[in-house]
């Protein structure tokens, strides 16, 4: 070869093999990154055209396999998969799901179970798994899985909370149930809300009870629907035996009114004190922080709905009864404007009494009322406003309201005492 040709030669090698480099780089980024938006978008197949050793795609490809019931072309594609990344929770669940399918429980299991620890937001393995603990009653073992599940999916709180309520009338799953919402997870709220619709009475106490004895007691809130449940059922003396059970003292029990001081006792509505939520009027125990005023504010723009605002069930055996309370008011205009009520849970009003109000001063009350040999099982104890026919805002403390019983001859004086 002339030199001057040998020289051309050398001169036109590099350009070439730089132009050749430049072409391999751009289809590799080109390739990659079609592969990559395939495996992003789910599609194995497609990726595994651009990258066929892409552990993601072969993994990919392989759970798709087995959606379509080809097991044994989806056990390769998820091995290939496992040789090139022993980190793909997805392709142990396939093989997983396909031993299991044989019939070899007990060795899909181990699989299942490194693959929920590879990945624990993996929601197929994780409910694999709990579904295998319950079978085999490891009931701490399935609510490990249960929490994981519900922690990760807000979908899966409501179905598996149904599952985990089918669990409370048995002791050993309760124990572990109790073990678990002692923790507050963040799914507690959503299973004792269906726990309490579903469940067994004795069950949902049994719950409450044990969870007294943990650092996450059943708070009210939670369980005034327990409570609503039975009144709304008419169950009231279930109601009253749970309700004691579960926060009053013997002190309280003997009472016929429960907090009548309004000292902020512990105790779910209805049977402690309940606000109505109403328009143009307002009640309240506490301050803002929750401490305890020591009375019952109420207000009214004497106007508005005239229905209860603040109200408590009790339960009276028929017979005579006296209710009392001490008022106060800062304003003459809330004299009388407000009613102190024992009303029939389903029926007539028994007592409806106007509350006196002296400006300055607290001031005494007492009516006499009785109680029907029948259809009055439970009563509202409640206070209700006095409508006018113009807004004037009204406002009066209201403070130791009480029941008690009466012979029927001091029944008929405490009558004719308070008759206008």
């Amino acid at each position: 070869m002339p030199k001057t040709a040998a020289v051309r030669w050398k001169r036109l090698l590099f350009p070439g093999l730089v132009t050749g480099l430049c072409l391999w780089a751009a289809y590799a980024v080109v390739t990659t990154g079609r592969a990559a938006y395939l495996e992003n978008a789910g599609e194995g197949r497609g990726a595994l055209r651009w990258r066929t050793a892409s552990p993601t795609a072969l993994a990919l490809e392989a759970d798709h396999l087995a959606r379509e019931g080809q097991r044994a072309a989806a056990d390769g594609m998820a091995r290939r998969a496992l040789e090139r990344s022993t980190l793909r929770s997805d392709a142990l669940r396939v093989l997983a799901f396909s031993t299991a399918a044989e019939g070899r429980v007990d060795a899909a299991e181990p699989l299942m179970a490194r693959a929920a620890w590879i990945n624990p937001r993996d929601g197929q393995a994780q409910d694999w798994l709990f579904q295998r603990a319950l079978a085999r009653r490891e009931y701490s073992k399935a609510l490990l899985r249960a929490d994981l599940l519900m922690r990760r999916s807000l979908a899966a709180r409501t179905p598996l909370a149904f599952s985990l309520a089918g669990l409370l009338d048995n002791d050993q799953a309760r124990v572990a149930l109790v073990e678990r919402l002692a923790l507050d997870p963040s799914w507690r709220g959503t299973f004792l809300t269906v726990a309490i619709r579903v469940g067994a009475e004795p069950d949902i106490a049994a719950l409450f009870q044990a969870l007294r004895r943990t650092p996450a007691p059943v708070t009210d809130e939670e369980a005034t629907s327990f409570f609503r449940r039975l009144v709304a059922e008419r169950r009231y003396r279930e109601a009253k035996t749970w309700f004691d059970a579960l926060v009053a003292t013997p002190e309280s029990r003997r009472a016929l009114v429960y907090d009548g001081a309004f000292a902020g006792s512990p105790g779910p509505a209805p049977l402690n004190w309940q606000v109505i939520a109403g328009l143009g009027g307002n009640a309240r125990w506490t301050w803002d922080n929750d401490v305890p005023i020591g009375s019952l504010l109420v207000s009214h723009d004497g106007f508005s709905s005239s229905g209860p605002l603040v109200r408590q069930l009790i339960l009276l055996p028929p017979g005579a009864y006296e209710v009392a309370a001490r008022t106060r008011v800062d304003d003459p205009v809330a004299d009388r404007r407000f009613t102190l009520q024992v009303a029939c849970a389903v029926g007539e009003t028994l007592v409806s009494a106007p509350l006196p109000g002296v400006p300055g001063t607290w001031t005494p009350s007492h009516r006499a009322f009785s109680v029907p040999a029948t259809g009055c099982e439970a009563q509202w104890l409640q206070i209700a406003p006095v409508t006018v026919d113009r807004r004037e805002m009204a406002e009066m403390s209201i403070d130791d309201i009480v029941v008690r019983p009466v012979t029927a001859q001091a029944g008929q004086a405490g009558v004719r005492e308070q008759a206008p």
